[in-house]
């Protein structure tokens, strides 16, 4: 074993029943060796779990049980998440911004008041962000919270038209929320001092709501629709942009998604229009070759993890989770999921896919399921009464959002 597994991830070792890093995970989970230098949307945990150690620790829903739980972020000993009104749905409550103990105690929470919409919240530098509007308008909020206390630090500005959010990215004391008056335009924040760094317009990218940025020691990396920009963090300027010919302006309305970064500049994403129960292809970009490196035969929803060689996604039309080859986009492995009928209609996923060494969780509405990496035939050796959007947070905990006709936060001890 190891000390929070950060020494041994770096060469390459196993640890076993340790606790993951980095010290927050931010609406699914993050990769150890990624720590504070990059906020890649990976999906992965490199921790050893034993499902006979699995127990549901505890449960939570908001005084209005119809409030929809957006994806939480954590850190050690404290839970983060936001609830509120779906867009375009009656809600007759405030926003809030609650923090909960690893035993499910709220010790603040915030009342964000009356909001259209809002994001999940991010954690960085001791502060959390949520992303939010009341409506259509150029003076829509950016948040900024103290993690300890709850207290207010600070509250920027950014246009958006009826925009529906993930989670905004931060690392250090910037952060970055996708959005615009009729999109196409990046925000870059110091949260710390509440001021705006840079603003970039991308002319020509299309409109699309939801989208979440990645970021590395150097830049952002800008799922642009029609392209993948890559963007320095200092200045806002598009230092690289590699174009997808089979994507155009007039196919892209919605991308609730972000890029994930791999190893060897390669970046992946999802191609064109993407809601995040919708299915679309993924696409391979390495930024050391300028190009799109490979297109998946299949379509595949939510978001994904990739681990090391391999990318983990599901798909709604065979109801499978795949295993691709992160190098050529070839499918690996396949195996069936139970996946039943909500009141979307149909059967369909609705959590991102999370990765441990040994297991992949994946979920649709009422069901999260672990299936083992390790086995030949990867069985599922362990599923749950609750699903939506996952995260594992730093102690271990496997959380549950539930959807909309579920809603409440599901907490289990994984060890």
């Amino acid at each position: 074993t190891c000390d929070g597994c950060m020494v041994a991830v770096r060469v390459g070792l196993v640890c076993v029943r340790t606790r993951p890093q980095p010290d927050s995970t931010q609406g699914r989970a993050s990769a150890a060796s990624e720590g504070y230098k990059r906020q890649a949307h990976t999906g992965y945990v490199p921790v050893n779990y034993d499902v006979a150690d699995f127990e549901k620790a505890w449960e939570w829903t908001d005084t209005d049980p119809s409030s929809w739980i957006r994806p939480p972020a954590a850190t050690r000993g404290r839970i983060l998440a936001t609830v509120g009104r779906d867009g375009g749905m009656a809600y007759d409550q405030s926003a809030k911004l609650y923090s909960f103990d690893t035993s499910g105690n709220s010790d603040w929470s915030y009342n964000l008041g009356e909001q259209f919409d809002l994001s999940g919240p991010t954690l960085s530098n001791g502060m959390v962000h949520v992303t939010s509007m009341v409506s259509s308008s150029n003076s829509n909020p950016q948040w900024v919270f103290d993690l300890n206390t709850g207290g207010f630090l600070n509250q920027m500005k950014f246009a958006s038209q009826w925009h529906a959010f993930n989670q905004p990215t931060a690392l250090g004391n910037q952060v970055f929320v996708a959005a615009g008056r009729y999109g196409e335009v990046l925000y870059a924040y110091d949260a710390a001092r509440g001021t705006l760094q840079w603003q970039m317009e991308r002319i020509g990218g299309g409109w699309a709501d939801g989208k979440t940025v990645a970021v590395d020691a150097d830049y952002v990396y800008y799922p642009a629709n029609v392209a993948l920009d890559i963007i320095d963090r200092r200045n806002g300027v598009i230092k690289q942009s590699i174009a997808d010919p089979q994507t155009s302006v007039t196919d892209v309305s919605t991308f609730a998604s972000a890029p994930v970064l791999g190893d060897d500049g390669l970046v992946f994403l999802f191609a064109g229009n993407k809601s995040f129960v919708s299915s679309a292809e993924i696409i391979a970009v390495s930024t050391v070759q300028n190009r799109i490196l490979w297109r998946s035969n299949a379509q595949y929803s939510t978001a994904f993890a990739v681990a090391g060689d391999t990318i983990y996604a599901v798909r709604n039309d065979a109801h499978v989770l795949a295993a691709l080859d992160a190098k050529t986009g070839a499918q690996k492995w396949a195996v069936p999921l139970p996946v039943d009928e909500g009141l979307y209609g149909g059967k369909s996923f609705h959590g991102n896919v999370v990765v441990t060494e040994n297991l992949v969780f994946a979920s649709d509405h009422d069901t999260t399921w672990a299936v083992d990496l390790k086995a030949g035939n990867h069985p599922i050796v362990w599923e749950a009464p609750t699903g939506g959007r996952l995260i594992i947070t730093p102690d271990n905990q496997l959380l549950t959002t539930g959807v909309r006709e579920n809603r409440k936060l599901t907490a289990y001890n994984l060890f």
